[in-house]
């Protein structure tokens, strides 16, 4: 779909200052995407779109600017403008539900750094734009259209959390049993969209909430995304304040890390898991589910005391989606912390469902804290790399052909998105091109510490060798 777009932006792309994906439009502020490049991306906007348009933004630093210019040029071209402000991207997400709305912008920059923000660009629902959304969008940065209206600033505030979570508390059966364990939790919302609706969710469910990194609009104070490596800070609360639950999110809040009270941060992998348990409330009969190929296996081993099926598709929140609507799927997500039930309108990766999910689990089985869930589930011997290599495709043939070298024989494999490879010991290795950074992610997981490292050795030496 990169083809489609103007010569100046596949030079920015080059030059590494912008990124174009079905994950949205996210750049360097400013010499990634300038004033005039937003102009041609909201012309074009303006001409693919209907009246009414809902705008929402993750709290960024730049993210104020962004809005006002947004909201400016699309108001010259006519256009009524619902204003969400700070929201998580789920809420967001969810507003074009509650609004009847059938476009929608989210300033963001998901989990890249603080000089970084951009656009994702919502449909109908809530959805997503997919790869044939954008193809129209481009096309049409190149069209020109005649206005004859006057220029008509017509804006309307709302806010939509106090809607979500309205719409999240329909699924949880035991909110009861929730607010009677008045959980302490710790939350960090590392100063972006989470600093009011996480706070607003937790007092929906009677919890003494501690907080750090809780003001917009401001540095992020910590690496953006909600690694355990990321998160010392948060770790070190967790165990000082000897809390409850602590709950750690991305500055879009669509990815959700739990914290506990003796390991500190815990791998993203398992949030995923933990919700599942909230969610099993609701669904007695056995359901479908669907992961993205780099999710940890935790999930299917998990499910197989219930009789669930688990499915895999490629990576991308609009792909794992699509997949549970195509496979009537009732739960899934991502293993980097994104939780997604297509019952609630937020149609994708939704933290406060995860949150929600979560609580719901551990007064359901009358836990003290998140470590008597946690005890429960499977270990987790698993590997995630960033090699910062072009985006040629023998690359990933030349892994391909090395893996064959391993003594081990292959089961499973799918070239959907990248190189999926699963072994008949139940291991797997997954290894592509990123779509929101210029690296290839290489993903893997073992069933023991000890075939964890040989297999970490094995790609660390080849990764030297590319």
């Amino acid at each position: 779909m990169i083809e489609f777009l103007p010569e100046h932006f596949k030079e920015k792309i080059n030059q590494k200052l912008l990124m174009v994906s079905i994950s949205g439009i996210r750049a360097i502020l400013p010499k990634g995407l300038t004033p005039d490049m937003i102009l041609e991306i909201l012309n074009a906007y303006a001409i693919t779109t209907k009246e009414k348009i809902l705008i929402g933004n993750d709290g960024r630093i730049s993210s104020p600017v962004l809005e006002e210019l947004i909201i400016s040029v699309l108001s010259y071209y006519g256009k009524t403008i619902i204003q969400l402000g700070i929201a998580p991207t789920p809420t967001i997400k969810a507003a074009c539900e509650f609004y009847k709305v059938n476009s929608g912008l989210i300033i963001t920059a998901s989990h890249n750094p603080v000089e970084w923000n951009g656009i994702k660009f919502l449909k109908k629902g809530g959805m997503f734009y997919d790869k044939e959304d954008y193809i129209t969008l481009f096309k049409a940065m190149s069209e020109k259209r005649e206005y004859t209206s006057i220029p008509k600033k017509h804006i309307i505030s709302e806010n939509a959390i106090e809607k979500h979570i309205e719409s999240i508390a329909r699924m949880i059966p035991n909110i009861e049993k929730i607010r009677k364990k008045k959980y302490k939790v710790l939350i960090d919302p590392v100063n972006s969209s989470g600093v009011y609706a996480i706070p607003q969710l937790l007092e929906f469910f009677n919890c003494k909430t501690i907080k750090i990194h809780s003001e917009a609009h401001r540095h992020f104070e910590r690496s953006p995304e909600p690694t355990p490596e990321n998160l010392k800070l948060f770790s070190k609360l967790c165990k000082k304040e000897q809390i409850q639950v602590g709950f750690a999110f991305d500055p879009d809040g669509d990815r959700l890390v739990c914290g506990s009270p003796s390991f500190g941060a815990i791998n993203e992998e398992y949030t995923l898991p933990l919700a599942y348990l909230g969610k099993k409330l609701n669904v007695s009969k056995p359901m479908r589910m669907v992961i993205n190929y780099s999710t940890s296996s935790l999930l299917e081993k998990l499910s197989k005391s219930f009789q669930d099926t688990v499915i895999r598709t490629s990576v991308g929140e609009v792909n794992v989606f699509n997949k549970i609507l195509e496979t009537k799927a009732k739960f899934g997500g991502e293993g980097n912390g994104g939780v997604i039930d297509p019952l609630i309108p937020s149609k994708g990766r939704d933290s406060l469902t995860g949150i929600s999910y979560i609580l719901s689990a551990m007064a359901e089985r009358d836990a003290h804290n998140i470590d008597d869930l946690l005890k429960d589930l499977p270990p987790l011997f698993m590997g995630k790399l960033k090699v910062p290599v072009s985006k040629e495709n023998h690359i990933l043939e030349k892994i391909y052909q090395s893996l064959k070298t391993l003594n081990k024989t292959i089961i499973q494999e799918s070239k959907e998105d990248g190189y999926f490879i699963a072994f008949d010991d139940s291991s797997w290795i997954h290894f592509r091109f990123s779509n929101t950074e210029p690296v290839m992610r290489i993903i893997f997981e073992e069933n023991s510490k000890l075939e964890f490292k040989k297999t970490y050795t094995f790609l660390e030496s080849l990764i030297e060798s590319i």
